[in-house]
């Protein structure tokens, strides 16, 4: 007669549950390229809406156009230089003085 000896015990297989972060049909096993697809779909979304807060920068560039021909009214942005303005005034309003344009300008 042979002896029972105890088999070893191994652990238990790991959970398939799916992440919390992941829909219901992530943790399933199959899953095609449909499949693959949607995922890489839903990492690319939370990415973009992680990242920069997912705005573009138009409105933070319109607000930064404070300086105005009163001329024209065109607008510039704040971090043009005093010679792209006086380049503004020389092209578009040649009869007008630089500081008719820009009076701001004029310390």
């Amino acid at each position: 007669r042979q002896s029972k000896r105890a088999l070893p015990r191994t652990a238990p297989p790991p959970s398939s549950s799916p992440s919390p972060d992941l829909p219901d049909s992530a943790g399933k096993m199959g899953g095609g390229n449909a499949q693959k697809s949607a995922m890489k779909r839903l990492r690319n979304a939370e990415k973009l809406k992680n990242a920069a807060g997912g705005a573009s920068q138009l409105k933070e560039n319109a607000k930064a156009q404070n300086i105005k021909c009163h001329v024209c009214f065109s607008l510039f942005l704040c971090t043009a230089t005093e010679a792209k303005l006086k380049e503004h005034s020389d092209n578009k309003h040649p009869a007008k003085d630089f500081y008719e344009c820009f009076p701001h300008l004029k310390q």
